[in-house]
Parts: C-alpha cells; sequence; structure tokens
C-alpha cells in the first residue's frame, strides 16, 4: 500500500479588476503570492501578517474548460475503471466558480463542466474496453441545512426526511449511504438525463455576489462495476468516482444575507469550519482521533480525505482585491490539504455464483481425495455424501445391535458417526413418551392408519369464464395503424388564388392562361435578345477574366457537391453498419449464450468478430465523417465566392453598357442574377410538421459542429421538456391560490 498525497490545483475566476498590485500569479513555477497591507485601525500593536507566498501542483489561471479537464480530470476515468476509488472536490468562496468548474453551463456543450465531461470520457473508454463488463450506476446526494436529500428520488423532496439516508460504514470501512437512490445507467445520455435531473432539484439561492448561489454541498457519484469476460475469476473490481461541489462559505457582511438565505450561510459556514477541523487534524502526526462525524459532511468524506481515495482539489479564487481576505483563506485550506496522504488501493469483490462454483469444485476435489485415501488404507465403500434411505436403515439395525445384544459399532465416517446419534436421539425420545403415557394410564395409541382417511377435494367448477369469446359471434378486425402513417393530403384548396381560380373556370372544361401573353406586357423579347447578345460579348472580350475565374469556381462548386453527396452516402453506409453490430451484439450479450459453467461471460469467435468489425466500423466512419466536414465547409466557402463572383461579373457588365452604350436597366442583373445559374436543391420527400423539422435541423447542426456532443443536447432537450411539464403543472396550482 503506498500512500499519495491529495493533488491541489489553484483556478482563477478571469476578472476584469484584477488585483496586480496584491496578487502575482506564476503558472510556470505553480506559486501564487499574496500582499497585503495591514490595517489603520488595529492599533499600535499590530502583528498582522503581510506576504504570504503559496506552492501548489496546478495553477489554471484564466483556463478553459478544456483545459482544466484535463489536467485534473482526464486521469481519473482510467483510474476508476481499474478499480481505485476517485474523488474530486471544488472548495471555494461563493461566487468564485466552483459549480460552473463542476457542472457548468447546461446551455451549451463547450462550456460544460468536469461531471458531463468525466461522464463522456468514462462511456467512450467503456467502447474501447469490449473485453470487460462494466456496469455503471449513478446516485446524487444534496446536504442542505445539515439534512441530507436524494436528488435522484421519486419522493418529492419537500416530502424527504432526514430518517430514510444515513451514512455507515461497511466490513472494509468504506463509507456508504444506505437508503441512497443509485440507478443504472447504460448509455452517456441516461447519465445525462440523471445529472441534469438532479441539477433541477438543488437548492439555490440569490445574495448580493451571486445571484445562482449553491445552498448545499452536493455530491456526485459514479459506481462502477468491472468484470473480465474473458478470465474466469472471481474478482470483480468496484470503485466510485465522488464528484463534490461545497457550497461556498460566506462573509454576511459582504453579501448581506438575510432570513433563510442567512440560515443557510450559517449551516454552510459551519460544516466548512468542520471540515477545515478534520483537515487540520489529519495534518497533525500527533493527532489520534480525527472528527470525522461532527457533521454529515466530513462523515461522508471520509473515504476522500485521508483514505481509500485518488483526491484532487480545485481551489476556486476571486483575484479582485476586495475578495483578497478569502482568497488566502482559500489558499490556507488547500495548503493543508497538501499534508494530507490518501491510502488508495483497488477494490476487489468477490461475485457470489462464482464463488459458490468455486466451494462446489472445491467439495468435489476434497472427496476425491478421501476416496483415494480410502481406497490406499482398503476401507472401500465409505460414503461420505447425503445417506440413501437403505443406508439410513443400516444404521439403525447396527445401533440396535448395539443397544440391545452389545455389539460394537465400527464407525467409518463423521457423517456415520452422527447418523449414529441421531438414531439414538430419537430411541430416548420415544422411551420417554411410552414412559409417560404408561404412567398417566391414557388409552392405547389409536392405529396411525384410520387416521389416514380424508375428505377428497371439491371438483372443479365448468363453468366459463367472463369474457370468453362466443362461437359464432360475427365481427371484424380493426386493426393498427404503423407508428408512421399519416392521413392522405386533403383535395381542398389551399391558397385563395387557388381558390379564385378554380371558381371562376365553367363547369364543363378548364381554362387555359399563356404565359407568353402575360410575360408580353412586362418584357420586350427584343431587348432581351439584345441583353442577351450584349452579355455575350461582354464575356468574350472585356469580363473574360471574372467570367474565367467564375467558370473556375462553379466547376470546383460542383465537384465539392457531388465530393459531398459521395462522402454523406459513405458516412450513412459506416453508421448503418456500426448499429447494425453493436445490436447483434447487444441482443447476443443479453441472451446469455456466451456464459460458461461458472457464470462468467466469455467471448466466443462470433463476438470477437462482431468487436473487431465495430471498431473498423467506427474508425472508418469517423475517419469519413471528417472528410465530408472538411469537404462541406470547403463547399461553403467556395459557394460564398461563387455568389461573389456572380455579383461582380453583373456590377461590370452593367457599368460596360452604361458606359458605352449609355444603357442601363434596373431588371438586367436581376435577370441575369436570378435566372442564369441553377441552385442547388436537396429536399427530402417525407413531409415533417414544424417541431419535427426544427428537430431535424438542430441535430444536424449538431452532428456537423461536434458528434461527440449528440448525447448532451438529447440530455438538454429531455431536461427542457421536464421543466416546461413542471411549469404547466404548477400554474393551476397559483391560480387557485
Amino acid at each position: 500500500m503506498v500512500k499519495s498525497a491529495i493533488r491541489v490545483c489553484v483556478r482563477t475566476r478571469p476578472t476584469a479588476s484584477y488585483a496586480n498590485d496584491c496578487i502575482r500569479i506564476d503558472p510556470s513555477s505553480r506559486s501564487i503570492q499574496i500582499f497585503q497591507k495591514k490595517k489603520e485601525n488595529s492599533g499600535v500593536v499590530n502583528n498582522q501578517q503581510e506576504n504570504y507566498s503559496y506552492r501548489f501542483d496546478t495553477i489554471l489561471h484564466n483556463s478553459s474548460q478544456d483545459t482544466v479537464f484535463a489536467e485534473c480530470g482526464r486521469d481519473y476515468v482510467k483510474s476508476v475503471l481499474e478499480g481505485y476509488n476517485g474523488t474530486l472536490l471544488t472548495y471555494g468562496q461563493t461566487g468564485a466558480g466552483k459549480t460552473f468548474t463542476m457542472t457548468g453551463g447546461t446551455s451549451n456543450y463547450q462550456y460544460r463542466g468536469m461531471i458531463p465531461r468525466m461522464i463522456a470520457e468514462l462511456y467512450k473508454e467503456i467502447q474501447q474496453r469490449p473485453e470487460q463488463s462494466i456496469s455503471v450506476r449513478v446516485s446524487y446526494l444534496e446536504i442542505y441545512n445539515e439534512t441530507m436529500m436524494d436528488l435522484l428520488s421519486q419522493v418529492p423532496l419537500a416530502e424527504q426526511s432526514d430518517t430514510l439516508l444515513n451514512i455507515v460504514e461497511d466490513a472494509k470501512g468504506n463509507v456508504v449511504v444506505k437508503g441512497l437512490s443509485c440507478i443504472p445507467a447504460r448509455t452517456e445520455e441516461e447519465a445525462l438525463n440523471l445529472l441534469f435531473e438532479g441539477e433541477m432539484a438543488r437548492s439555490i439561492g440569490e445574495h448580493q455576489l451571486n445571484k445562482a448561489s449553491s445552498r448545499s454541498h452536493c455530491v456526485f457519484t459514479l459506481h462502477i462495476e468491472v468484470a473480465s469476460r474473458i478470465k474466469s475469476n472471481d474478482n470483480v473490481t468496484v470503485s466510485k468516482l465522488n464528484l463534490v461541489d461545497l457550497a461556498g462559505s460566506e462573509r454576511v457582511a459582504k453579501t448581506h444575507s438575510e432570513g433563510s438565505i442567512l440560515k443557510e450561510a450559517m449551516y454552510i459556514n459551519k460544516s466548512l469550519s468542520f471540515l477545515e477541523q478534520v483537515v487540520v487534524a489529519l495534518g497533525d502526526r500527533h493527532r489520534d482521533h480525527i472528527p470525522f462525524r461532527q457533521s454529515k459532511l466530513t462523515h461522508l468524506l471520509k473515504d476522500s480525505v485521508g483514505g481509500n481515495s485518488n483526491t484532487t482539489l480545485i481551489a476556486n479564487i476571486w483575484p479582485e482585491g476586495r475578495h483578497l481576505e478569502e482568497t488566502i483563506s482559500t489558499l490556507k485550506f488547500a495548503n493543508r490539504m497538501k499534508k494530507i496522504k490518501n491510502d488508495a488501493v483497488v477494490n476487489l469483490k468477490e461475485d457470489p455464483e462464482i464463488h459458490i462454483k468455486k466451494m462446489e469444485r472445491e467439495i468435489r476435489e476434497l472427496k476425491q481425495e478421501l476416496a483415494m485415501h480410502d481406497a490406499l488404507a482398503n476401507r472401500s465403500g465409505v460414503t461420505y455424501g447425503s445417506f440413501s434411505e437403505e443406508q439410513k436403515e443400516d444404521v439403525k439395525r447396527r445401533v440396535a445391535s448395539f443397544v440391545y445384544d452389545g455389539e460394537d459399532i465400527d464407525f467409518e465416517s463423521v457423517r456415520f458417526a452422527r447418523e449414529a446419534f441421531n438414531v439414538l436421539r430419537d430411541m430416548v425420545k420415544r422411551a420417554e413418551e411410552r414412559s409417560v403415557v404408561a404412567a398417566s394410564n391414557s388409552d392405547p395409541v389409536k392405529d396411525p392408519s384410520a387416521a389416514q382417511s380424508l375428505p377428497q377435494a371439491l371438483e372443479r367448477n365448468e363453468e366459463g369464464a367472463v369474457g370468453e369469446v362466443e362461437d359464432g359471434a360475427d365481427g371484424f378486425g380493426v386493426g393498427e395503424a404503423p407508428t408512421d402513417s399519416r392521413p392522405p393530403p386533403s383535395v381542398a384548396l389551399n391558397t385563395p388564388r387557388q381558390r379564385n381560380t378554380a371558381a371562376s373556370k365553367p363547369a364543363g372544361g378548364s381554362v387555359e392562361v399563356d404565359d407568353t401573353e402575360l410575360n408580353s406586357k412586362t418584357h420586350n423579347p427584343d431587348l432581351e435578345m439584345d441583353k442577351a447578345k450584349l452579355f455575350e460579348e461582354y464575356k468574350a472580350n472585356e469580363g473574360q477574366p471574372l467570367n474565367e475565374k467564375f467558370k473556375a469556381n462553379m466547376c470546383e462548386l460542383k465537384d465539392l457537391t457531388s465530393r459531398v453527396k459521395s462522402l454523406a452516402k459513405e458516412v450513412n453506409v459506416f453508421r448503418v453498419e456500426a448499429e447494425r453490430v453493436k445490436k447483434f451484439l447487444d441482443k447476443k450479450r443479453e441472451s446469455g449464450e456466451n456464459r460458461s459453467s461458472e457464470g462468467v461471460e466469455v467471448i466466443d469467435e462470433e463476438e470477437y468478430a462482431a468487436i473487431k468489425e465495430l471498431k473498423e466500423a467506427k474508425t472508418a466512419y469517423k475517419q469519413k465523417h471528417s472528410e465530408w466536414k472538411e469537404a462541406k465547409e470547403r463547399r461553403v466557402h467556395v459557394q460564398l465566392l461563387v455568389d461573389a463572383c456572380r455579383v461582380e461579373l453583373v456590377h461590370s457588365f452593367n457599368d460596360w453598357v452604361s458606359k458605352n452604350f449609355g444603357l442601363l436597366d434596373g431588371d438586367m442583373s436581376g435577370a441575369k442574377s436570378g435566372n442564369t445559374f441553377a441552385k442547388e436543391a436537396d429536399k427530402s420527400n417525407d413531409v415533417l410538421d414544424q417541431d419535427e423539422e426544427f428537430e431535424r435541423l438542430e441535430m444536424e447542426r449538431v452532428m456537423e459542429s461536434d458528434p461527440e456532443s449528440t448525447a448532451f443536447y438529447k440530455a438538454q432537450k429531455t431536461m427542457h421538456q421536464r421543466m416546461a411539464k413542471q411549469k404547466r403543472r404548477a400554474e393551476p396550482r397559483r391560480a387557485k391560490n
């Protein structure tokens, strides 16, 4: 067992009012220096410290969410899959960015925090380990005013009581919350749905430093079990990843909290004070007692702070002059956390089914060894299993001979001796019963066969049940329409123009309108012919460079359009192939066909070939999707060049006509720019309503920007639907009140 110190990272909140004269941060040397002036109203004797210097493992100064995850979170995913517990804590004053670091913004995929990124990385790593059976369960706990709440429970928070959840320790000393919901999450989308569901139930409040301040400590935990599908051992690794968002410490003089917000601040500061006492006690080697049970927060974090876990603390600071005291307090706490060492070990658990199989195999081997020992000792016929009825009768006969005739008994085995003693006990009991009956002069015992006559069972009721189909009844089946079926479009006319046209038609025929007659009223064919000749002459002479440039861009645009369509087809082929293989693997695993005699899932040749095929399909899909994305971006760029060349060509032609012929038509540019070049049209034959069309366009946008963000946006959509549903439910209650 190797002890490792808690890793401490400091993250600064970006601010325009950075205290350059008080705070100096050097990310290269990972050091922070604080200069605090002495207070003038402290009197003559003033021993206030002015300079502070700290050094940490990582300094994240004005860093993005991607950088924070790469420095503090990515390594934990592989660690927990190997069986180690992991904990990530955010600590700091209110408004310093703890919740943003941990959960991020649910409205923007780029600003997502550590928890969504951990979930995505975890399921990405699971897909890379097909030889292992990995199960993930999710729990979300909130400690509000020293009361524990289950954010994923079906019971509303207002109806939950503190007695439903209890913090206990198992046989190995691991902390467990008894009664807490642990919901399985098979996919990344399911885990994100659980996260967003818990986020909706969290307690938040508003004060002068933060309009959405967390009023509770929250612990989001991923419980992971990993078993091998290839090796038939009985060890299963179990681990948990605690992602802790601590509420911020507050100074009431700055937040001006009142009422319930003030009460919440008192509980928050109290629990954080107890946490600091635990940290101080763990840093003192001479302390025998660690006060973990002073609060529920410290008891819950017993594994994470000084226990069986790899732990990282992210200390969030607000580097402004007005928050200098809180910054110093946060850095002091982080400096104390550096001194604590944890004992992280691989957590193994025996699979009960495999353990039973192992014990049965060991019993069989021991019986075979005893049989070989008896054969060498010339003791054949000794039975070590359960006695049959004939063997039990033989034991009774030999015990009776021992009691009445004085013959010796040869005890062949322990089981024979136990059976013999059972027979002796029965004989003694029967003798005592006979003596009691004889002493009481009771009636003789009746023949047991006389009491064996029992009434026969009642005959079964032959009447039919209610709702049975009557013979000869007539009827027909209505049937069930497919889920994607739609009613045929009505023949009704859609626009007023169509209705007026239909109304003006005679009953016996139709009215034909000549398009040339209409066009002759507004266009002159001779003038249009002259314009076309002039345009061709211009393109062949002065406008030739622009025309050649336009043609080159158009050729490239056509090539890119065909390439985009071709790549899109290939991407869809690989996507469909990957989905087909994945469905086959899921069906095969759910059927349980590939289970050994010991109950362990093993991989046969067919499943191994399917796994290999799935990897190849995913690799090809990513490669083709990247090529499709690049080609599409290039096509958009070339399309802009084509439009610009078209406009430049038409405007230069108009200037040439006006200069040489004194003719300037306002509709010439419109005629040439609107009707000369064909535009791309790619419309689906399926008729979608407005919501379906919006959803399709939104998913296309998501897939183009980042295919890995699909699960995040689907979970986000589910959260918005749930919020809208809750809002609709709350409106009638408000109306009644």
